[in-house]
């Protein structure tokens, strides 16, 4: 049995790479959790293509969410940038 305090969520990057040695990159959320002495990991969900994440605008849209619901403050970079005087 898998206890939830062990597993861990992150990121993953990965590339793909063609024939015609073009390559494209891609993001997922997956886990890491351990089973005795091993450590598994598992993807959970393909978010798509980088390059098109980025230029939608999801991709900043995703972590805005997620820094809402986070318990730390995250900052944007655009928000200290514009108005020092307003950092914690």
């Amino acid at each position: 049995m898998v206890s939830w305090y062990n597993i861990l969520m992150f990121v993953r990057k990965y590339v793909r790479r063609r024939a015609d040695d073009s390559s494209e990159t891609f993001l997922a959320i997956a886990r890491t959790h351990r089973q005795g002495k091993k450590v598994y990991q598992q993807e959970l969900c393909r978010l798509g293509k980088l390059e098109e994440l980025q230029t939608s605008g999801q991709l900043d849209r995703l972590i805005r969410g997620l820094a809402q619901v986070s318990r730390r403050r995250w900052v944007m970079v655009d928000e200290v940038a514009s108005e020092p005087d307003k950092l914690p």
